[in-house]
C-alpha cells in the first residue's frame, strides 16, 4: 500500500531485476528556489532556432508556485523569450513570448503534483511543420500530451530563442521574475536542428511496464548527432561545479552553475536520487497528522511551518522487513522527529496518532502522550538519526551519533519516517536526508530507503500467508472466519462463492465493507474491451 503522492509501485519493483540493461542515471542536481539556484550558458554562435528539442528528468520539490524549468532570452528584463515552466496551478507550460505577447503556447489540462517520482519531460519546437498543432509538442514519460487548457499555435517558420546567441537557463528565468525551480533535474539533452522522438531516449520494460532511459552512450549519440549547440548534461562528476556542469557530448558546451552547492551537509546539491534509483522525500501532498503537510521545499528535503502542529511522512513507507535509516537536522528546538503511523492519523492538534516522535526531552505518541521522558534535549543543528529494525520491531534515535532512545514498535502497522512541529509550534524548520547525500552517521547494516534497496514486494517477502488466505465455513460464519484469517490487513478484497448450489460471486472491498458487488448479473459488468498498450499484469485465483 502506497500513501498518496508516494513512489510509483512500478519503481518499487526494480531491485530484484535492476533493469540496468537499458540505462542508469547516476546523479541529479538539486535546484533550491530559496537560493535562486540554476545553471546557464550563452552560445557563442546561433544554431537552428526553428527545429530543436529539450528533454529532462525532473522531480518537483515545491508545489503551487510558478517555476521555470528552462528559459532562453536575449534581454533582462525579458519580453522576448522561450520557456518551459510549471504554473502556479501545477500545470506544465511551454511558451514563446514576443513583445510580452504569448505568440505560441501550450498549457496542459492535467496538473503535476507528484513530488515522489521523477518525470521525463520532452518538448519539441518545429516551426517548419505544415501542421500548426505539431509545431510545439510536449511529451510526458514518452507519451505525447494532447489535452490543453491553453493552446496557441506558433506561426510557421517562427524563430525561437533556444539555440540563439543569448543566455539559456535551466532551473529558473531570472529576467522574467516568474520563479526558480525547486526540485531535482537530471539527464538533460538539448538538441540543435534535430527533433528526436521520445522512443530514442527510453523504452518500456516488458516485465514491469516501467519506462527506462536508454544507455548513456545511446543518449550521448543523440546529442552528438545534433548541431553546434547540442548538449548532454549528466551531472555525474561532483568534484567541483565546473566538472558538475560539463557537457558529456562531443560538443563541449559546458554550463555554469549559480548557487548550486557542493558543501557537505544540508545544502549539498549533487544527489544520487535519480529516475533509476528513487529516494523518498517529505510528502508535500499528504499530512499524516495536522491540517496540512507543512511547507515542503528544497527538493522535498526541508520541512518548515509558521503555524501549528504538523507531522509529515516521507513518500515511501517502511517495508515489513529489513533495517532502514534516515537522518534529520532540526533548525530550532521545537521540531518533532520520528515515525508516522500511516493507518492511524488524526487531524486534531498535537495528535500524531500511534506514531512516535522525539520532541524536546520526550518521546511522544498519540495526543501529547509521553512514551519516554527525561531524555536528552534536541538542539538546533543536531544530527538526529532514526534507525528502524523492522525484523526486530525496534526503532532507535541517535543524537550526533550517540544512542538516545530505543523503542519497541507495534506489529502490523505501516510506519514512515516523518518530521514536523509539535506542542510548541512556531517558525519551525527541519532538514531531512533519506540517503540522497552521504549520511553523517548510520548504524552498521542499515540501508537507505531507495528503490535499489527495496524488496520486490514493498510489504515484505512474498508469502502465501501475507498475500492470500482461503477459508471454508457456513454462510452464517464465512465472513467472520475470513476476517479472522486476514486479521491485520488494512486493504483487501474478499471474494465469496457458495459451493453447495449455484450462486453468483460476491466481492467486498475494504474501503466500503458494508456493500458488495454481485457478479451473478450483467448490471455490475461491462464488456471486455480490446486491451491496448505494450505491458499488462494479471492475477488468476483458482477457487
Amino acid at each position: 500500500m502506497i500513501v498518496p503522492g508516494s513512489a510509483n509501485p512500478l519503481l518499487l519493483a526494480q531491485s530484484a531485476d535492476p533493469l540496468d540493461e537499458f540505462g542508469v542515471v547516476a546523479r541529479s542536481i538539486r535546484c533550491r528556489s530559496a537560493a535562486s539556484a540554476l545553471i546557464s550558458r550563452t552560445p557563442g554562435v546561433a544554431g537552428n532556432r526553428q527545429t530543436w528539442a529539450a528533454r529532462f528528468y525532473v522531480k518537483r520539490g515545491t508545489l503551487g508556485v510558478f517555476q521555470a524549468l528552462m528559459d532562453a532570452t536575449p534581454a533582462t528584463p525579458a519580453t522576448e523569450n522561450t520557456w518551459l515552466a510549471f504554473t502556479a496551478t501545477d500545470q506544465l507550460q511551454f511558451c514563446q513570448q514576443t513583445a510580452n505577447v504569448h505568440v505560441g503556447e501550450k498549457v496542459t489540462n492535467r496538473v503535476f503534483r507528484d513530488t515522489a517520482a521523477h518525470i521525463e519531460i520532452e518538448i519539441v519546437f518545429d516551426s517548419t511543420n505544415a501542421v500548426a498543432a505539431d509545431r510545439m509538442r510536449i511529451y510526458i514519460n514518452g507519451v505525447r500530451e494532447t489535452s490543453f487548457a491553453t493552446s496557441v499555435d506558433i506561426a510557421q517558420n517562427a524563430l525561437s530563442y533556444v539555440n540563439a546567441a543569448n543566455v539559456h537557463y535551466i532551473g529558473g528565468a531570472p529576467g522574467t521574475g516568474i520563479g526558480y525551480f525547486d526540485g531535482l533535474i537530471s539527464s538533460v539533452v538539448i538538441t540543435d536542428g534535430t527533433m528526436p522522438d521520445p522512443s530514442v531516449f527510453g523504452q518500456v520494460h516488458a516485465r514491469t511496464g516501467q519506462r527506462r532511459p536508454k544507455s548513456k552512450a545511446a543518449i550521448k549519440a543523440i546529442a552528438d548527432a545534433g548541431g553546434t549547440n547540442s548538449v548532454f548534461l549528466t551531472f555525474d562528476d561532483p568534484t567541483n561545479t565546473t566538472t558538475l556542469c560539463a557537457d558529456a557530448s562531443s560538443k563541449g558546451n559546458n554550463w555554469t552553475s549559480t548557487n548550486i552547492s557542493l558543501t557537505a551537509g544540508i545544502t549539498y546539491d549533487s544527489l544520487i536520487d535519480t529516475p533509476t534509483n528513487n529516494f523518498p522525500v517529505l510528502n508535500a501532498t499528504y499530512a499524516a497528522y495536522g491540517t496540512a503537510a507543512g511547507n515542503i521545499t528544497e527538493g522535498g528535503l526541508k520541512f518548515a511551518s509558521s503555524s501549528t502542529y504538523h507531522f509529515t511522512p516521507c513518500t515511501i513507507p517502511l517495508p515489513a522487513k529489513g533495517q532502514w535509516v534516515a537522518e534529520f537536522v532540526p533548525q530550532d528546538t521545537v521540531s518533532i522527529i520520528g515515525l508516522a503511523d500511516l493507518d492511524n492519523g488524526s487531524g486534531s492538534s498535537q495528535n500524531i496518532g500511534s506514531g512516535l516522535g522525539w520532541y524536546g526531552s520526550i518521546l511522544y505518541t498519540g495526543n501529547a502522550s509521553a512514551v519516554q521522558s527525561g531524555l536528552a534535549t534536541q538542539a538546533a543543528n543536531d544530527i538526529i538519526t532514526v534507525a528502524v529494525d523492522m525484523d526486530a520491531l525496534s526503532a532507535k534515535w541517535y543524537q550526533n551519533g550517540v544512542l538516545r532512545i530505543t523503542q519497541a514498535l507495534t506489529a502490523g502497522k505501516r510506519y514512515a519516517f516523518a518530521c514536523g512541529d509539535y506542542y510548541a509550534p512556531g517558525a519551525t524548520s527541519c532538514f531531512a536526508n533519506f540517503g540522497q547525500r552521504a549520511f553523517s552517521y548510520a548504524p552498521n547494516g542499515y540501508k537507505a530507503l531507495s528503490t535499489k534497496n527495496l524488496p520486490v514486494n514493498p510489504g515484505g517477502p512474498m508469502k502465501s500467508t501475507n498475500a492470500f488466505v482461503a477459508v471454508a465455513d457456513t454462510g452464517v460464519n464465512i465472513l467472520s472466519t475470513l476476517a479472522a484469517a486476514r486479521s491485520g490487513w488494512s486493504s483487501y478484497i474478499d471474494i465469496i462463492k457458495r459451493r453447495d448450489t449455484a450462486e453468483g460471486w460476491r466481492l467486498i472491498f475494504s474501503d466500503d465493507p458494508t456493500y458488495y458487488l454481485d457478479w451473478s448479473g450483467v448490471a455490475a459488468k461491462a464488456a471486455i474491451p480490446a486491451f491496448g498498450g505494450t505491458s499488462y499484469g494479471g492475477v488468476s485465483l483458482k477457487v
